[in-house]
């Protein structure tokens, strides 16, 4: 009788911790995809998708303030100076991590300087995206601010 009672207190013990680790990967699951969706840029003048591939997150052009046929003419890239910025993935390769509640170990390309840096993303209690771009060292970089589009901004036309 005892030995029952045993295994199961052991079967009740087992399922509740698999039954919160499974609750717990949904709330994970759930912060890492707020970052989803459309953002603007903190000039106003573009408009970046972030979509995530996997455990890996990605961020596009999908609205240009001076239209779609803009090139990426600053590239040091001669090569890739004719392509187009429209739809161009200028975030890559970013994982969340939940103990610091941050999109690092990616990388942003900036159209207007034609430079990649490495970069780190976090939410803000205002719901606003922080986009910090540095080379070597966090400390040592830029931070803007995005946010999202209103309802009737011209990214979703």
């Amino acid at each position: 009788m005892k030995k029952q009672k045993k295994r199961l207190l052991r079967f009740q013990t087992i399922y509740l911790i698999w039954l919160f680790s499974g609750f717990f990967m949904t709330l994970v699951a759930q912060n890492a995809n707020e970052i989803l969706g459309k953002w603007l840029n903190n000039e106003k003048d573009a408009s970046i998708e972030i979509y995530r591939e996997g455990d890996t997150f990605y961020g596009k052009i999908v609205w240009l303030k001076r239209g779609r046929n803009l090139l990426d003419e600053h590239n040091a890239s001669s090569n890739l100076q004719s392509r187009k910025l429209y739809q161009l993935d200028i975030l890559k390769n970013f994982t969340y991590c939940n103990t610091s509640k941050e999109w690092q170990n990616g990388t942003i390309y900036d159209p207007k300087s034609g430079q990649t840096y490495s970069c780190k993303m976090w939410l803000n209690v205002n719901k606003t995206l922080s986009i910090r771009g540095f080379v070597g060292f966090s400390f040592i970089g830029r931070t803007d601010v995005w946010q999202r589009p209103q309802q009737d901004h011209a990214v979703y036309h």
